[in-house]
């Protein structure tokens, strides 16, 4: 963000310039899209004193269609 943004005129929060958010996008089947990846970086405060600082990298890969699942399917999916 090029300039702080406050929320609430800054009495509720403000997030400082610098910070950024992104996401990437997959087309997984048909119509349906899926978050790749995720990338946080954000700083700032809240409610006055509160310091707000956050800084995260997610990847998500390798999604499936599947069929209805069991309870009892699922966790034998996890644990593989």
């Amino acid at each position: 963000m090029p300039e702080d943004v406050n929320i609430g005129f800054g009495l509720v929060a403000t997030i400082k310039a610098g910070s950024n958010f992104g996401t990437t996008r997959e087309l997984v089947y048909g119509t349906e899209w899926k978050t790749q990846t995720l990338d946080t970086d954000i700083n700032g405060r809240a409610i006055f004193f509160k310091t707000i600082g956050k800084k995260e990298h997610a990847v998500h890969s390798d999604f499936k269609l599947l069929h209805e699942l069991t309870v009892a399917e699922a966790a034998t999916m996890l644990e593989k």
